[in-house]
């Protein structure tokens, strides 16, 4: 279960960056500001195997999430 949003790890309680993941919530910034739907990126995501977390899968609604 994750305990911080993607791109963030908790470390001695409080949330700094995770570098690899802070990448691909760059990364899907950029996609949504070109004009990529939400559903687009999660299945990008999907296909690029980035796991959120083990036993879920991307979609739409957790790209939102994550963008907000």
């Amino acid at each position: 279960m994750r305990t911080a949003i993607f791109g963030y790890k908790i470390w001695e309680g409080h949330p700094v960056k995770e570098p690899k993941e802070a990448e691909y919530v760059n990364w899907s910034f950029l996609q949504y500001k070109e004009g990529r739907s939400y559903l687009s990126i999660a299945t990008s995501l999907e296909q690029m195997d980035i796991i959120y977390e083990p036993g879920h899968h991307w979609n739409k609604n957790m790209v939102k999430r994550l963008l907000q």
